[in-house]
């Protein structure tokens, strides 16, 4: 028979774990989301001020199509999961269908001095860095993973070594397929990438 002692121990042992996961969940996503809104503000605000010192005119492709690709992401950035984003880059129903991200980034580009270029292009990779970091912060599969990789150093770097070989193919059609995705969301302001 339990005391009562016994049951008021495992109740609030109950209570305390499920505020714990509630606070872990909840506001763990909200903090992450408003983080990861911020620093693309700051990247978007960085693409301004090349607009502003006359480096890239306002009305380039290039800048308009970053900029509208950081809105998605921006306007969006409670959708964005592993989960959300591989459902919307593998079915886009409802949408218009435009050339992907890296067709018109391509085309965009080519007129760009190369210093300009190098500068888009790194805009952009900090843009998939920050994406991919926000999330693996709000993936509660991504951060079981850690914990379980973590305890482990030689498994951490085994994985590590695998993710650093993945083909540059393979990283490129899954960058494309979420910029695309984040392209059309940011320029129809519509995530109903599921609704047929």
């Amino acid at each position: 028979m339990i005391d009562t002692k016994t049951a008021v121990t495992a109740l609030s042992s109950a209570v305390s774990i499920l505020l714990l996961l509630v606070g872990w969940f909840k506001l763990h996503h909200d903090y992450f989301e408003d983080a990861f809104r911020q620093s693309m503000f700051g990247l978007r605000d960085e693409l301004f001020d090349m607009g502003v010192q006359g480096e890239l005119p306002f009305d380039h492709q290039a800048y308009t199509l970053l900029r509208t690709t950081m809105n998605g992401f921006i306007r969006f950035a409670h959708h964005l999961s592993l989960f959300q984003i591989f459902l919307c880059a593998i079915f886009r129903k409802g949408v218009p269908h435009r050339p992907s991200f890296a067709e018109q980034w391509e085309t965009a580009l080519r007129g760009c001095a190369p210093g300009t270029r190098a500068k888009l292009e790194g805009m952009r990779s900090r843009m998939n860095l920050l994406v991919a970091v926000h999330m693996f912060r709000v993936s509660p599969l991504a951060l079981l993973l850690l914990a379980a990789i973590l305890p482990s150093s030689l498994l951490g770097v085994l994985v590590g070594w695998c993710l650093a070989r993945l083909k540059v193919s393979f990283r490129a059609r899954v960058t494309n397929a979420v910029d695309s995705t984040a392209m059309v969301f940011g320029s129809t302001g519509d995530f109903a990438c599921a609704n047929g």
